[in-house]
């Protein structure tokens, strides 16, 4: 099986992050996630955020620090999230590919349900953020 690699943006507006909610049709639909997607061939890590963050919300961001790489394998995909934390530059959300995008205090994320990739992910914001 092949590794997908898929870049993800943390994207801090003052005290809030942006969530976005995956569209029912979508693998793991009505969960919630950090907006992002996958790398294309050809493009860098940040290359392929940008594109995505445009594509999927039409904001741009400032990659702030590149965060734990993080390998996890789904029953039909292996994939590996690169999370970048990144400050909101321009732009308010448009709904280009999900169904949902909403500012949240960094401590209330273990309120939502988020793909199985992002458990520990979900701890170092919220430990990181809520300082």
């Amino acid at each position: 099986m092949e590794r997908v690699d898929v870049a993800i943006a943390i994207v801090c507006r003052q005290k809030s992050v942006l969530i976005c909610r995956r569209r029912r049709e979508d693998r793991l639909g009505g969960y919630w996630e950090f907006p992002g997607g996958k790398v294309e061939a050809g493009e860098t890590i940040q290359q392929g955020l940008a594109r995505e963050l445009r594509e999927e919300l039409d904001i741009e961001v400032e990659p702030l620090t590149a965060l734990a790489t993080i390998d996890h394998d789904y029953p039909d995909i292996q994939i590996r999230l690169h999370p970048f934390l990144c400050s909101h530059k321009a732009g308010e959300p448009r709904l280009l590919a999900c169904t949902d995008a909403i500012w949240i205090n960094a401590s209330d994320l273990r309120q939502y349900q988020f793909p199985p990739a992002n458990s520990g992910l979900i701890d170092d914001i919220v430990k990181c953020l809520s300082d």
